[in-house]
């Protein structure tokens, strides 16, 4: 009996992409039938597990890396987050700025000690005298 080719979204442990099939894992893809891996999505792309494509993130999210199974929010000023694997976006999870340090823009991935007279709450997006 012939094994028919995996299908799109999973591949097939052999040299020529056959049944039995797996789902491709998370952040990753398949787009044709018999395929023997699956390939990583670009940064800025994600994939659910036995995706048959990748998909763009939303605006105002992004990934921090390759291969990622979901896409992370950009962090609010006042936080820093992960930085990417390019791009340098401080992404969720987000961490909120220690006293007297600042990030004042969205996607900060560190805070910056205050000028010199001005300081902080914690959670700094916005300087006080």
């Amino acid at each position: 009996v012939e094994r028919p080719p995996c299908p799109p979204g999973s591949y097939g442990a052999d040299s020529l992409g056959l049944q039995p099939c797996a789902p491709c894992p998370p952040g990753t893809h398949a787009p044709r039938f018999g395929q023997t891996a699956c390939a990583a999505c670009a940064q800025a792309w994600y994939a659910p597990a036995g995706a048959p494509a990748c998909l763009a993130c939303p605006p105002l999210t992004n990934t921090s890396r390759d291969a990622a199974p979901a896409c992370a929010a950009r962090c609010p000023p006042g936080t820093y987050g992960v930085q990417q694997a390019w791009g340098g976006l401080g992404l969720a999870p987000c961490t909120p700025c220690p006293l007297d340090t600042i990030a004042p823009a969205a996607a900060a991935v560190n805070c910056t000690a205050c000028p010199p007279g001005l300081g902080s709450r914690a959670g700094g997006g916005a300087l006080s005298a």
